[in-house]
């Protein structure tokens, strides 16, 4: 907020997140339903009345709660957003379980619930009011396309409404989505930049070793992250696999993520607009990287950089995590067919932006920043990039930043180009 009043934000990306609903489970009356010992009558067991009403006055409460007290409350009622939910707007791991689990009674509830809050308090509109509101929908979900100005453009992809443990988003989402991005009227004559707002991080080292572990030895992983439970109280599946699923490097999100990078290349192809992702939920601070041999890159419409950033109040995971993300790095070739006329190689990796740590210090692993973090971005008006700067706490839980004296934070720029 400092920094607003100093440079007033044009507006604020939430990507996702933006409150904390896991403490649901808590509830007494949740506590009834998890005490079903058998998770196959748990799943069938009906949403008693007592819970339905318990859980609304969940979401309504905790939303009154957060939304209206500290720094964030302010930053709303001062700073324009544009936000969208993930799954712990929700509950943690929601749209990645299996189907049994997803479509069992309370967990609609529970679905339905938190999407009806989500749009009251985050949108300000109703279910019933979506699409005359402006949302992009195919019959599930609400994406956004708005514009942040003359020359940049943001989408924001709802990548939790329709997701299941093996898609994200139906194709009947992802056809609509680039429809209005090819018409003048959602994306205008002029446009540099297309930011694309996903709560995962789309390019981000490959979790395939945990995924496999998952199915054997779950709570080892469990064990070296450490703050989690082994096993999950909703499924008794290890915990971290709710995670693991959620990501879009997983083995059965893979394929649509390919397709849908390989449609965003085209679409900035055509319209010679630079393609950049906005990304958090990780906990922690980085920049991926989608690319070809091409140079200049302003004339690579492969080039599309993933700004990865968060989380700003969570703690970031252990020394021992990052150790095994940048041990996984390396640098991937996209698979599936290329665009048609188009014979470069996509390449993907994550970008080495943490030479020094806060301190000044060189770093080794330089590709992932384990602190607490956020982003600001602009437009330079005489280059036509963007410019992004990652903001990493020096201190865990240290001091706020100073007015005129950043002392708080450090701060990592990229530029991204413009594309011709």
């Amino acid at each position: 907020m400092a920094k607003h009043q100093e440079h007033p934000y044009h507006v604020m990306i939430g990507g996702g997140d933006q409150l904390y609903c896991d403490g649901l489970l808590n509830q007494k009356e949740m506590e009834e339903w998890l005490a079903v010992t058998s998770v196959s009558s748990r799943e069938k067991a009906p949403c008693k009345p007592e819970w339905k009403v318990a859980i609304e006055s969940y979401y309504f409460s905790r939303y009154c709660e957060w939304f209206s007290q500290g720094t964030y409350a302010t930053a709303l009622a001062s700073i324009p957003s544009v936000n969208m939910w993930d799954d712990h707007d929700t509950i943690d791991g929601y749209g990645s379980y299996p189907e049994s689990t997803q479509k069992s009674s309370v967990m609609t509830v529970i679905g339905e619930s938190s999407r009806r809050f989500y749009l009251l308090f985050q949108q300000h509109t109703v279910p019933e009011l979506t699409s005359r509101h402006g949302f992009i929908s195919a019959g599930v979900g609400e994406s956004i396309l708005t514009s942040l100005g003359p020359s940049t453009s943001l989408l924001v992809l709802d990548a939790r409404s329709e997701r299941t443990k093996n898609m994200v988003c139906s194709d009947k989402t992802y056809n609509l989505i680039f429809e209005k991005l090819y018409e003048d009227i959602h994306v205008p004559q002029g446009t540099r930049h297309l930011l694309v707002q996903l709560g995962v991080p789309i390019a981000y080292p490959r979790l395939v070793f945990a995924e496999n572990l998952m199915g054997s030895v779950g709570s080892v992983l469990g064990g070296i992250a450490g703050g989690k439970n082994v096993v999950n109280r909703l499924n008794g599946e290890p915990e971290l696999l709710d995670d693991l699923n959620d990501h879009w490097t997983a083995k059965s999100h893979k394929l649509e993520r390919n397709n849908f990078v390989r449609r965003l290349q085209k679409f900035a192809d055509d319209r010679k607009i630079r393609v950049t992702f906005l990304s958090g939920d990780v906990h922690c601070a980085g920049v991926g990287r989608f690319f070809a041999k091409v140079s200049p890159p302003e004339k690579d419409f492969h080039l599309m950089y993933q700004i990865i950033s968060s989380a700003i109040v969570n703690e970031p995971p252990p020394e021992g995590v990052i150790k095994l993300l940048h041990f996984q790095d390396k640098v991937h070739t996209m698979k599936g067919d290329p665009l048609p006329g188009d014979k470069v190689t996509t390449y993907e990796d994550m970008y080495p932006m943490f030479t020094t740590d806060v301190d000044e210090k060189p770093l080794q692993m330089d590709k992932l920043l384990p602190r607490r973090n956020y982003s600001q971005g602009h437009f330079n008006q005489h280059t036509s990039s963007i410019e992004i700067t990652i903001f990493a706490e020096k201190v865990r839980g240290g001091p706020e930043h100073i007015p005129a004296n950043d002392k708080g934070t450090k701060g990592y720029t990229i530029h991204i180009p413009h594309l011709v």
